[in-house]
C-alpha cells in the first residue's frame, strides 16, 4: 500500500495535499492502482514527516494483523489515526 497525493484548493485560493491509501495490482498484463481509502487533508492533523509512518502502520494492521505495538516506537497521534481509518 502507498499513499496517492493531489493538490487541492479550498475557495479561499489556499491549498491543501489530499492523501488517498492506494494498492496496486495486476489485471491482464497492465498493474492498476485501487483506492482503498480517502483519508482527505492529513497535514492538518499529523506533521507532514509523520505521514509515511501512518501508512506503514496502516500496512502493518491491515495487512499483517500486528495490532500491538512496542511502547517506546509508539506515536499515540499516529495510532489514534490508524484506529480511526482501519475501523480497529
Amino acid at each position: 500500500m502507498f499513499f496517492k497525493t493531489s493538490i487541492k484548493q479550498k475557495d479561499g485560493g489556499h491549498e491543501y495535499t489530499h492523501y488517498r491509501l492506494c494498492e496496486s495490482y495486476r489485471e491482464g498484463r497492465f498493474i492498476r492502482n485501487r483506492t482503498l481509502l480517502s483519508l482527505g487533508d492529513l497535514e492538518s492533523v499529523l506533521p507532514p514527516e509523520k505521514i509515511p509512518f501512518l501508512c506503514k502502520r496502516i500496512n502493518q494492521v491491515y495487512l499483517e494483523g500486528k495490532t500491538f505495538i512496542i511502547s517506546s516506537l509508539r506515536d499515540d497521534k499516529v495510532e489514534a489515526l490508524c484506529t480511526k481509518y482501519v475501523g480497529l
